[in-house]
């Protein structure tokens, strides 16, 4: 997560670097002819937006990675719960079996004469 830390830092000095430069150029008398450090900090500011555009895409690859992975192991554990729910049923199986052939009331006169 300090990825989204550093992110967040550097999307806030995009943003306020783009403020800055949106006030000076409003308060520039001429529309059509802005001074040279406008347009230096102008191109600082598509530099910065580029950047923010390439961290941006590479935090969404990154979070289709971690879905991709999230969704392997919750069909592997789904498989696993399955598999244990198919195991608990053979065991209730089994043990009704068990019990149903061995009753200790049958076994009673033997377990009296020992």
């Amino acid at each position: 997560m300090g990825s989204d830390k550093q992110y967040s830092e550097e999307e806030r000095e995009a943003e306020e670097i783009f403020e800055n430069c949106e006030e000076q150029i409003m308060a520039s008398k001429g529309d059509d002819e802005l001074g040279l450090g406008t347009s230096e900090e102008m191109m600082r500011e598509i530099e910065l937006l580029q950047l923010q555009e390439k961290r941006m895409r590479k935090l969404v690859d990154q979070r289709k990675e971690e879905r991709k992975q999230l969704e392997l192991e919750n069909s592997r554990m789904q498989r696993q719960k399955k598999y244990m729910e198919e195991m608990a049923r053979r065991m209730r199986t089994m043990r009704l079996s068990i019990n149903d052939r061995w009753n200790p009331q049958d076994h009673l006169l033997e377990l009296v004469t020992c």
